[in-house]
């Protein structure tokens, strides 16, 4: 079972996290793209051409990566992107629910 909204801000700034989580309340997960800044557990996304410099060092909120390939000198559990079924796993684990 679903439920998803969408909306266009048409120029406006986009509200913080906590105002949009405010839509969505009550629900036991939220999954969201962005928001880098904000203090919630995260999943890193790398890719073995990326230049950027990796965010997990600096996040202490980063909880795993995904990655096409095996970055060095992590500790954080990496997770095959394009492997969507051990990603969640990984989720539920981590949250404490089961699949």
């Amino acid at each position: 079972r679903r439920w998803a909204l969408m909306h266009e801000l048409r120029g406006a700034e986009e509200p913080p996290l906590d105002e949009l989580l405010g839509h969505l309340a009550p629900v036991d997960l939220v999954i969201v793209e962005g928001f880098k800044n904000y203090t919630h557990p995260k999943i890193e996304i790398r890719r073995e051409q990326q230049t950027a410099p990796a965010l997990a060092p600096g996040d202490p909120d980063i909880v795993a990566l995904a990655a096409d390939y095996t970055p060095p000198d992590t500790t954080l559990p990496v997770l095959p992107l394009g492997e969507p079924r051990i990603a969640a796993g990984f989720v539920a684990s981590h949250f404490g629910f089961s699949l």
